[in-house]
């Protein structure tokens, strides 16, 4: 449970750890769909066209403020997070994140059992479909 160590998957995912795959599936914009989400839609959002790095980053301006209470102490914790995010047993939540609500058993449902339901794959790029509007498909 990755709580308030950021907000959006896009501040974590890709990462040099998951860089950003060719295709994703299930589809974003189609979840239904067996056709899968060909990655290349994202390009042109990614910083410096770079697909080891995230699409967002924590703002932090040159007077030392920032979103963050402590700025490097959160893009510490967003390295250690990407670390454990690329791997298939580990189901990286973070709080606020309502892509994985189709995805995920809540409250008051255990946790167990994620890897056999493939949510880490199911919910991994679940955070595109909100950038359906940036992308033309």
């Amino acid at each position: 449970m990755g709580g308030d160590a950021c907000h959006h998957g896009g501040e974590f995912r890709p990462s040099k750890y998951l860089p950003l795959p060719d295709s994703i599936l299930p589809n974003p914009f189609a979840k239904s769909s067996s056709s899968p989400c060909p990655c290349s839609l994202f390009n042109d959002l990614l910083p410096g066209d770079d697909k080891t790095k995230p699409f967002f980053e924590i703002s932090h301006l040159p007077d030392g403020k920032s979103v963050a209470h402590d700025y490097h102490e959160a893009v510490r914790t967003i390295w250690k997070v990407q670390e454990a995010d690329a791997r298939e047993e580990i189901l990286v939540v973070m709080a606020h994140d309502d892509t994985l609500l189709d995805v995920v058993d809540f409250f008051l449902n255990e946790a167990n059992g994620f890897v056999e339901k493939k949510c880490v794959r199911e919910g991994r790029w679940g955070f595109f479909e909100g950038f359906r509007e940036a992308v033309k498909h």
